[in-house]
């Protein structure tokens, strides 16, 4: 299979920054390469800000005592 330059084929990319103060940077370079046709960012939630908002909305689950809550987790 021959692949060319003018192949239509889209594609998608995905970055992942470790610090979302690149985030513009990275963006404005983006910009600069011919054929990316939209850049966008958004912010990943940590696992502790989901956790949080898990445990906000009553998504929780309770035991009796911790014997219950370890027969639970080796089930």
């Amino acid at each position: 299979m021959e692949t060319t330059a003018n192949n239509s084929t889209a594609a998608q990319m995905t970055i992942n920054l470790t610090d979302i103060a690149l985030a513009n940077d990275v963006k404005r370079l983006l910009r600069h390469i011919s054929g990316i046709e939209s850049i966008t960012v958004r912010r990943i939630k940590s696992e502790v800000e989901l956790s949080l908002e898990e445990a906000r909305s009553g998504q929780t689950t309770s035991w009796n005592s911790v014997d219950d809550y370890f027969n639970t987790i080796q089930q």
